[in-house]
């Protein structure tokens, strides 16, 4: 058992390592990105968004970046203007652009070699995530070095001078202002920005934007876990007094003081549990982070709280455990009954308490991890497809006239149907259904899956009529409905799924399984279709709007990707389309659910394994309380299941009653809680029986001996 605890001790030390420097590297990120958020919070102020617009050019940029600065400074605001932009690698890239003190950036901001910009007054100068840009003032420090990988989002600094560099089209400014909403409100009506402000037909500003209080990312349910991990130790620290109880009640026959008897038997064992504790900690920040740095400190700071609460719970074991040394006497010893007493009760009404208090998180926890696994698999699984191709989502014009920016779009269709792009929409029904939430409902339920694609997106899959054979897509020459033939849709519902206009309607065997180009798709369970209701729309490019996540560019090789750049930039959209490679969200959610497989797996786990501790504790007690009967019963030739089948029926019976508490007070399905339930139940009586089993013929022995 003691080799159970210093494993325990390991696990328990990596776990809140590794979900503290996963909260602390997600939340250095996370900051970055709500930028001024992240500024509020740490400055406890307010925030106020206001939507400025402007004919863009470099001359109105300067007048009003002017007026802006003006009016930050005549109100003592302090201002951020955030502008996402491509990479030349095709990745994604927010400059913010800051009026403020230096000084309002930290606890946001960390940098590598402490390097200062005077975000008022200066221009050309910034911080950036990019560690290969050498034009940078500084670097911005992250943690966890994985964050500098390609994939990851790239982020600048600077003054809010240099915005009348940026190459962005838009013609309108989101302001971040921090300060009193109200006050700002009030000075927005009577200032210099107000030309600029887009007014409603009641004279009111209407380009607003709500802002959210910055949340940020802490370890999960680590003082949970690490509680239980506790709670785990002491029971086995319990288990091994109670297995050295005949020893410690002989050595004090022979005068040997508690103190002794404690040192002997005990110090090492608990000196060495907070040294592993500390030692893998060590290692594990040696790996993960190297060596201390400004941007590190919060997180030292968590794991050392941690690190000193896991020495002195060990201090306030220990004091316990030498108390029940001195509690053990001989009289209480040499009076053990020799029948089942009420410890018996006590210990399995304790369990009860136990399973109640872990059960459900276990439920919640242990699905989570099966559906994070699910979703990895499909990621996994679908590699080449999610990450050589190059993904749209959507095109900002300038103040070109309109059948410029028609004619441009007609462009970008063609140049994605040339190079046999993908069209595809898997979150109809639940965008649908986002819009209708406080509105009238549809008559009808929308209870099957559907997605609408174009021709190249089915080149991957094989599609049969009902009758098995084959479809030829190319043979279909108008947009179809491709409704499975064990589906029975009613006029509405297929008016539904047509969109409202006349498609033909052709039947489908049934069982295929679709999967998005979009790896960002799983966080909204649209990542996979089964057996999906399919609008094959020949007329894609007429009939979408370009605006979501919902076309892709294979990209084979350097050439196809030099073509598109090419493409981009002979139109003159670098700045005004939004495009990335679909390989940085895939190794970014890749990623993310892999911390969620170990942080979840690593709780079930845990919880799992505090309750079969305590099975394991509760058996061999209840064997040790009454080893004469169950000797004698044994000898007799009863069987297990006569010698111990009370306790089994009575251990089954608290799994029916914390199954049933668990239908009525989690949100998980009640297939999942029986399931769940039965697996955890033979799991426990497994080892239930392997315990008594190993116990008892131990104590049967040496009850023949004559011990």
């Amino acid at each position: 058992m003691k080799k159970v605890s210093y494993l325990l001790t390991v696990i328990l030390s990596f776990f809140i390592f590794y979900s503290g420097f996963q909260a602390y590297s997600s939340d250095q990120m996370q900051r970055l990105d709500l930028f001024s958020e992240s500024i509020c919070e740490k400055n406890n102020t307010e925030l106020y968004v206001v939507n400025l617009t402007f004919e863009n050019n470099t001359e109105n940029k300067q007048k009003i970046i002017s007026e802006i600065k003006d009016y930050l400074t005549s109100n003592s605001y302090s201002g951020v203007i955030n502008v996402p932009q491509n990479t030349e690698d095709l990745l994604r890239k927010v400059n913010h652009y800051v009026y403020m003190p230096s000084a309002m950036l930290k606890g946001t901001l960390y940098l590598r070699n402490s390097k200062q910009i005077d975000f008022i007054h200066d221009t050309n100068h910034y911080f950036t995530t990019d560690i290969k840009d050498s034009n940078a003032s500084d670097w911005i420090d992250y943690m966890d070095q994985n964050l500098y990988e390609g994939y990851h989002d790239i982020f600048e600094i600077h003054p809010m001078n240099d915005y009348v560099f940026d190459g962005s089209q838009s013609d309108m400014i989101a302001l971040y202002i921090l300060g009193n909403t109200n006050s700002i409100r009030k000075s927005l009506e009577k200032s210099n920005l107000r030309p600029y402000i887009m007014q409603s037909d009641h004279d009111t500003f209407f380009s607003e934007t709500e802002t959210t209080v910055y949340e940020a990312v802490k370890p999960d349910l680590s003082n949970f876990v690490f509680g239980c991990s506790l709670l785990a130790i002491i029971l086995i620290i319990i288990t091994v007094i109670l297995k050295d109880r005949k020893e410690i009640m002989i050595s004090k026959l022979f005068g040997l003081s508690n103190m002794k008897l404690f040192r002997s038997l005990y110090t090492k064992y608990l000196i060495s549990l907070p040294v592993m504790y500390s030692l893998t900690t060590i290692l594990c920040y040696t790996y993960f982070v190297g060596n201390f740095r400004e941007t590190t400190k919060d997180y030292l700071a968590f794991i050392g709280f941690y690190n000193i609460a896991y020495i002195l719970s060990i201090c306030i074991i220990a004091v316990i455990l030498y108390g029940g040394i001195h509690a053990l006497t001989s009289n209480e010893f040499m009076k053990q009954t020799k029948v089942k007493d009420n410890r018996t009760i006590v210990s399995m009404v304790l369990k009860l308490c136990l399973l109640m208090i872990v059960f459900i998180p276990c439920v919640t926890h242990g699905w989570e991890t099966y559906d994070s696994l699910s979703i990895l698999h499909t990621l996994l699984s679908n590699e080449k497809t999610m990450t050589n191709a190059i993904m749209l989502n959507g095109i900002i014009f300038d103040n070109t006239d309109i059948f410029e920016q028609q004619n441009t779009i007609q462009k970008l269709y063609s140049y994605i149907d040339k190079h046999n792009g993908i069209y595809e929409e898997f979150n109809y029904v639940e965008n649908y259904e986002l819009v209708l939430q406080g509105n009238q409902p549809l008559p009808f339920s929308i209870t099957y899956p559907f997605i609408t694609v174009n021709d190249n997106y089915l080149k991957d899959y094989k599609i049969q009529d009902s009758k098995g054979n084959e479809i030829d897509m190319n043979t279909l020459k108008e947009s179809t409905l491709l409704i499975p033939d064990n589906y029975h849709l009613s006029d509405e519902q297929i008016s539904f799924f047509c969109k409202g206009r006349p498609y033909n309607i052709l039947s489908i065997k049934a069982g295929n399984t679709f999967t998005s180009h979009n790896p960002n798709n799983y966080t909204s369970n649209t990542l996979t279709k089964k057996n999906p209701i399919i609008l094959l729309d020949k007329q894609w490019m007429e009939s979408t709007s370009f605006s979501t996540d919902n076309y892709f560019i294979k990209i084979n090789d350097e050439k196809d990707l030099n073509d598109f750049k090419s493409f981009i930039s002979d139109n003159h959209l670098e700045k005004a389309m939004n495009f990335h490679l679909n390989k940085a969200y895939y190794d970014v959610n890749v990623s993310k659910l892999s911390y969620q497989v170990i942080t979840s797996g690593f709780y079930t786990l845990l919880m799992l394994l505090l309750v079969f501790i305590y099975q394991i504790y509760t058996a061999i007690m209840y064997v040790h309380e009454s080893r004469f009967i169950f000797a004698l019963e044994y000898l007799m030739g009863k069987t297990f299941l006569q010698r111990y089948g009370s306790y089994l029926y009575t251990n089954i019976l608290l799994y029916l009653v914390i199954v049933a508490a668990g239908v009525f007070m989690s949100s998980v399905t009640i297939m999942h809680i029986i399931l769940f339930g039965l697996i955890m139940l033979i799991i426990d009586n497994t080892i239930l029986y392997v315990t008594i089993r190993t116990y008892e013929n131990k104590e049967s022995a040496n009850m023949l001996k004559g011990g």
